[in-house]
């Protein structure tokens, strides 16, 4: 049976409700607390896995009102967003580069800020103290080589009802100004909010954008974080996560963190390959860690230690359960799939390909790789053929009278067109400037001379 407090987060009954509420009352101020809702949920951008068991899947009718007061009143209790607060804690260890960009964004739209400096022996506290708000508030907590650790501290200085993680090299984006408070406070009356997690939608500098990352969640929960380093906030220190359940939402934080200069002004990934391992000993048949092991050290594990860790990854996941949001199959089988094309294994491309498309029907991932796959070969192809057709035009000598052109010129026509199809454009075009001296091959010759004009207009 859904819970009446979960009907107003069905947009199907809302729609409803608006259209019985003004046949029967007309227009009421009230009202657009039903619009500002439905707004606010069309910010969920991935519907989770317990959504419509909790909501409804289908339309549900709310409890008739008696007369237009009564209407308000229920209005105004179930929609209003209520004085539940929020406190955004930032983690900061020499970050002067990043800080004073993040605090700014974060002024208008939090109740506070707590800042947990882990020992910063640059500008980064200097730049905090500038900033002088009284929303800001400076703990100092010794660096012990663990982020949860230092996320829990951060959830024990909060003040706050929610509590929203955002790191010092990220900061709200133009595009969600005014919409922090709203869209968490929006979940102050569902009926999971002390099991929720809550994801920003985070936006890298290349435009890419990463959902899942748990960052928000009720003070009251009991939530605490654990792991080193990609730390993740558990309930009641489960790490299956069966007794909590994610949103994410279109609240936008932007971050540049992960630019290969900044990663190695600050070594960030032999630092979270070190910490990955330590967690690793403490939870070795947890796929997370494995999942994480394998993002962040592709480029410098051995081709050995990388199918060791991906075989064990696999072995470890529930294949059965693979498509909740909670299990790693899809996760590493997309890892596995971008290895596989980093080895020019086109052949476990196509395999990995085919695994991800039963796993996830009509995965971009699976659609890219295996067709940039097929696109090598065929370069790699086209690059034999030239070598192969080069060595026949060296060996020729003589005239072969009956052929397509007795002096050869119809072979010089394919390392043409064999030099323009592996990117030789310069040389292709010096065969067929050639040709069209020679008056040969027109057909062919006007198919690439069409193709080099068009590459001039690019």
């Amino acid at each position: 049976m859904i819970d009446q407090e979960a009907l107003w987060f069905n947009q199907t009954s809302l729609h409803k409700l608006k259209d019985g509420l003004l046949a029967q009352f007309g227009e009421f101020e009230e009202l657009s607390l039903i619009d500002h809702r439905l707004e606010l949920l069309n910010n969920i951008i991935v519907i989770p896995d317990f959504w419509n068991e909790v909501i409804g899947a289908e339309y549900s009718s709310f409890p008739l009102f008696a007369d237009k007061e009564e209407a308000r009143a229920e209005l105004s209790g179930h929609l209003d967003p209520g004085s539940e607060t929020v406190t955004a804690v930032v983690l900061t260890r020499n970050e002067e580069r990043s800080i004073h960009r993040c605090l700014q964004s974060l002024l208008n739209e939090v109740d506070d800020i707590v800042i947990i400096d882990t020992g910063s022996s640059d500008a980064t506290l200097s730049i905090i103290e500038s900033i002088q708000s009284p929303l800001i508030h400076v703990h100092h907590e010794e660096w012990k080589d663990d982020f949860s650790a230092v996320r829990n501290v951060g959830i024990d200085k909060s003040a706050g009802d929610w509590i929203f993680f955002i790191d010092a090299d990220e900061w709200i984006s133009r595009e969600s100004n005014g919409k922090v408070k709203p869209l968490i406070q929006m979940f102050s009356r569902f009926p999971l909010k002390h099991s929720l997690t809550i994801s920003p939608l985070i936006v890298e500098k290349d435009k890419s954008s990463v959902v899942g990352v748990k960052r928000i969640f009720h003070r009251a929960s009991g939530i605490r974080f654990f792991g080193d380093v990609h730390e993740e906030p558990r309930k009641n220190e489960d790490p299956t996560l069966e007794s909590q359940e994610n949103i994410n939402i279109e609240l936008k934080v932007e971050h540049d963190g992960y630019q290969e200069d900044i990663l190695q002004s600050k070594k960030k990934i032999e630092r979270n390959i070190s910490l990955l391992q330590k967690v690793r000993k403490k939870e070795p048949e947890n796929p997370r860690w494995i999942y994480f092991l394998v993002r962040d050290g592709m480029e410098r594990f051995s081709a050995d230690e990388m199918e060791m860790l991906f075989q064990k990854g696999f072995a470890f996941c529930r294949v059965e359960n693979y498509q909740s949001s909670k299990n790693y199959t899809i996760p590493l089988t997309r890892l596995l799939l971008q290895y596989r094309f980093k080895q020019k294994n086109f052949k476990e491309v196509y395999r990995t390909a085919e695994q991800l498309e039963k796993y996830h029907p009509e995965d971009s991932d699976a659609l890219f790789f295996s067709k940039l796959a097929r696109l090598f070969e065929l370069w790699e192809e086209q690059k034999r053929m030239l070598q192969e057709v080069v060595q026949f035009r060296d060996g020729q000598s003589g005239n072969e009278y009956g052929a397509l052109h007795p002096e050869g010129l119809h072979i010089d026509c394919l390392i043409g067109a064999l030099l323009f199809e592996t990117g030789m454009y310069e040389r292709a075009k010096e065969y067929f400037d050639f040709l069209d001296s020679q008056n040969v091959m027109k057909p062919v010759q006007e198919m690439y001379q069409q193709a080099f004009s068009r590459l001039r207009e690019l």
